[in-house]
């Protein structure tokens, strides 16, 4: 894929909601290494937005390309390689409540990197949690955390295989200071090593 090229497109993208448009007639390029900042208020389509450059969501209307072809027609091959690239830091967390904290944050290491040992993954997962400033206990599950926390969590989890595409839904909502500063490094390291940042907020 030419770097010059845009590695997502959004063309004439409508998605609804009943007989609302989320999204109307949206066209947008991402282009690679490139770092894009969504800002808007609340409920104005920004998560939606977000999800649909992911593939995550289908739109009603228009098609989503990655290297100027259509993402729900490419093979699933190069799909799944697409998203072993990918990492998602979601507004709501979306950790899996019936696993572990270490469970979660050793899944994306396990699906990119089949390869690597156990304790690759766990000084894998220490570096990460020393990188924010995480203290909890790893053998905890999602419901025992605060919302903050699990904002945390889910980040870490995002970029803990080093993406090569990184989508981030409010990364500084209900996070203190300190660790916002902190999720902002790691944005800014990956940026500097080349990844795609698509960032959302309202802030």
């Amino acid at each position: 894929m030419s770097r010059l090229a845009p590695w997502i497109s959004l063309r004439s993208v409508t998605v609804r909601l009943g007989s609302l448009d989320v999204l109307s007639d949206v066209s947008v390029d991402f282009p690679a290494s490139s770092s894009t900042v969504v800002v808007g208020p609340s409920g104005s389509g920004k998560s939606t937005l977000l999800k649909v450059a992911a593939g995550i969501i289908l739109p009603d209307e228009g098609e989503v390309l990655w290297d100027d072809r259509p993402f729900h027609r490419l093979p699933r091959r190069e799909l799944a390689e697409l998203r072993r690239l990918n990492g998602f830091a979601f507004q709501d967390a979306a950790l899996w409540a019936n696993k572990s904290l270490e469970e979660n944050l050793a899944l994306p290491l396990r699906v990119q990197m089949p390869r690597l040992s156990a304790q690759a993954i766990q000084d894998t997962l220490t570096r990460c949690c020393r990188e924010l400033g995480f203290q909890d206990s790893l053998s905890s599950r999602p419901a025992q955390l605060s919302t903050g926390e699990l904002k945390i969590v889910s980040f870490m989890r995002a970029v803990i295989g080093n993406p090569s595409l990184l989508f981030v839904d409010e990364p500084t909502a209900s996070i203190d200071h300190e660790v916002a500063d902190r999720m902002l490094g790691v944005i800014r390291r990956l940026k500097e090593a080349g990844t795609t940042l698509i960032v959302v907020t309202h802030s």
